[in-house]
């Protein structure tokens, strides 16, 4: 089996290096919680370079890991909504956007509390394919969002 799966990793396989995490019982996270009037804001980054950005609290990103060490062909993402509700900017959920290539742009999904004492927890499902349609899948992660807006 390692054997099998070195060989499957050490491939010319241009899929090769493209990795997701999170699973749907323990997605990566990204929480934000703040004081009322200041709303709440997280979410994720995911740039045509190839790394993820977390973000927590208005205007703040920061690196967290890789889904391509140096990517070279075009890749497509799609984000659907895992649980929870429908309450982003970024990326439309359903939709495959081009992530690398010609026309790919860096995709951003932010959940954003502006309701004192709402508390949202949603999970998403991302999937990254090498085809604008889809059909050829090369990984798939989870990421979760908390946001909450607290009163004084």
């Amino acid at each position: 089996m390692l054997a099998l799966m070195y060989m499957v990793l050490s491939s010319a396989d241009p899929t090769t290096g493209v990795t997701l995490t999170g699973t749907t019982g323990s997605p990566n996270e990204a929480t934000d919680s703040q004081i009322s009037p200041t709303n709440a804001s997280a979410g994720w980054r995911f740039n045509n370079d190839g790394t993820i950005d977390i973000h927590e609290g208005v205007g703040t990103y920061t690196f967290s890991a890789n889904w391509h060490d140096s990517p070279s062909q075009d890749y497509w993402i799609r984000t659907t909504l895992n649980n929870g509700t429908v309450n982003n900017s970024g990326i439309s959920t359903g939709s495959w956007l081009k992530l690398y290539g010609t026309g790919s742009a860096d995709r951003e999904t932010t959940w954003l509390r502006t309701t004192t004492g709402l508390y949202l927890n949603d999970s998403l499902k991302i999937e990254i394919a090498t085809d604008a349609s889809g059909v050829d899948i090369v990984a798939t992660g989870y990421y979760g969002i908390s946001t909450v807006e607290k009163s004084l």
